[in-house]
């Protein structure tokens, strides 16, 4: 920890390098009353969005003083930047569950293929290769949820377990100097429960904390979990009695285990029977299939699966007149072979396209609001769209709006909310929900253009930072932060925030993280 110029209270300083989904991200300051500071970073992601790629390489992040990254989840646009943290001058460890650090090498090894296989097809370099995957792993150090550990003497955290993902965490930071305490929760993606277990309830001494700030996600903060509606199996039904072909864009864990549960009981059922191949492609999926296989004991496998293991195989599985499902990754179809596989079917009427997961990519997205029999440009070609198109939401790993206010009211003592992890438009309704429920003193939406100073009482202040993106001339920022400060001047009349000293632009400049232009 390095010192900083004094002040009264333990203060944070947050915001989220990411704006909408992708590339998950939280440069993160606390200073104490000593003027002893602890910097870390809460997950280091990678964008499958074309247009918010340049986030990719890191380069407006210094880790020179960062003293370490934690990392919620294995999943890559939460984890798929770990590899350039050391190239970016990070010196310290990565933190992160037990389970999570089990299954970060899959991830991150086939990340460094994609980008080592892009990066010569553009005859560019490559952000990282498999040794910096290799070295990134040392460094990588797995925790029991559950079980507090100790950063400093300052610093304490624990992860507690999350729906999400096998291994996904809430981390709950606790920041402590002499009496007074700073507590703060970043729930990563979060779900309150799992298609494989039940995820442990947060102990009651989490829910009393004081001084406690949420960084809580909002991909469906507008969205009530009634309005899903479960409608994959009887969808299989009717495309397999109306002798469609199936392609299912999967995300490679978990997702396609889900996926492939539900098809084996399909199977059993007597609704897939022996005249549907069903195909598996995808080294990452296969990679991860044994290891669910092997952490819950269940095969998810239905009979006689057919693994597709070159080009070819993907051209005559989808070419020949036998009607088949086929299970591939990327889901977000970025990447993987559901690229080939796409162009494929695309055109085809016999084809339906049936989307498990939400899509952040353009491909996926427009692909869902395009009319049969319009032109739609995938992946540099135009083509005509004659496939069906299907998309589902009842596989989502993400809570909805009543179950985030569900896991909001869990907790006594809520200082403030910070939202983040979801469109623009989806983050402002949930921020307004909020609001109107009163169930929580301040709540405001993170991005990449600001970050917020808080401390035990709120928000104090807050920064345009560095790193920012060039707002357009549409922009709505600048009224964004007249709302802010009217609305932190009416907090302050006649409260004891109207005594906070207002620290100078030099102490909560991000400098310290954002690289000089």
């Amino acid at each position: 920890m390095a010192n900083h110029q004094k002040q009264k209270n333990i203060t944070l300083e947050v915001q989220s390098r990411h704006n909408e989904v992708d590339a998950s991200c939280f440069p993160i300051l606390v200073t104490f009353p000593n003027g002893a500071t602890f910097k870390c970073v809460v997950d280091m992601g990678l964008c499958q969005n074309e247009e918010m790629a340049f986030l990719n390489d890191y380069n407006d992040l210094s880790f020179k003083d960062v003293d370490c990254v934690f990392l919620t989840h294995n999943h890559c646009d939460h984890v798929g930047g770990v590899p350039l943290a050391h190239k970016r001058g990070f010196e310290g460890k990565f933190y992160t569950t037990t389970q999570t650090q089990s299954m970060i090498n899959i991830a991150l090894s086939d990340s460094a293929k994609i980008i080592e296989r892009t990066a010569t097809l553009n005859k560019t370099k490559p952000l990282y290769d498999i040794d910096d995957v290799l070295h990134s792993l040392k460094y990588i150090e797995g925790h029991e949820f559950e079980k507090t550990f100790s950063i400093n003497e300052n610093v304490k955290v624990t992860f507690l377990e999350n729906g999400h993902l096998l291994g996904a965490a809430l981390i709950l930071f606790q920041f402590k100097y002499k009496a007074e305490t700073l507590n703060v929760l970043f729930t990563g993606d979060y779900n309150k429960e799992n298609y494989f277990f039940t995820p442990r309830k947060i102990p009651k001494w989490v829910r009393k904390l004081d001084n406690l700030i949420i960084v809580q996600e909002a991909t469906y903060g507008d969205t009530i979990s009634s309005e899903i509606k479960e409608t994959f199996d009887e969808d299989i039904e009717k495309l397999i009695d109306d002798k469609k072909s199936i392609l299912l864009p999967c995300i490679a864990q978990e997702r396609f285990e889900v996926v492939l549960s539900h098809l084996k009981e399909l199977q059993e059922d007597g609704i897939i029977t022996s005249d549907v191949d069903i195909v598996l492609d995808g080294n990452l999926s296969m990679q991860y299939l044994r290891k669910y296989i092997k952490e819950y004991g269940e095969d998810f496998m239905p009979e006689d699966v057919i693994y597709a293991i070159t080009a070819l195989d993907k051209t005559i599985f989808t070419n020949s007149n036998r009607q088949r499902i086929i299970l591939t990754t990327s889901g977000m179809c970025r990447f993987g072979p559901v690229r080939e596989y796409l162009l494929n079917v695309i055109d085809n009427p016999n084809w339906a396209i049936y989307f498990t997961c939400y899509q952040a990519t353009d491909t996926g997205r427009k692909l869902i609001e395009s009319k049969s029999g319009s032109k739609v440009e995938v992946f540099g070609k135009t083509v005509e769209l004659q496939a069906s198109v299907y998309h589902t939401s009842e596989f989502s790993s993400h809570a909805k709006q009543d179950e985030l206010i569900e896991f909001l009211k869990q907790f006594e003592h809520i200082n403030t909310v910070l939202i983040n992890h979801g469109d623009t438009e989806v983050k402002e309704i949930y921020k307004e929900k909020l609001r109107e429920l009163n169930i929580v003193k301040e709540v405001e939406v993170l991005n990449r253009k600001t970050y917020f100073i808080l401390n035990k009482y709120g928000i104090v202040n807050f920064r345009n930072t560095k790193f920012a993106m060039e707002a357009s001339k549409s922009s709505p920022h600048s009224s964004y932060k007249k709302k802010i400060e009217k609305s932190l001047n009416r907090r302050g009349r006649g409260t004891s925030r109207t005594t906070f000293k207002v620290y100078s632009q030099k102490h909560f400049d991000m400098h310290s993280f954002a690289r000089a232009k």
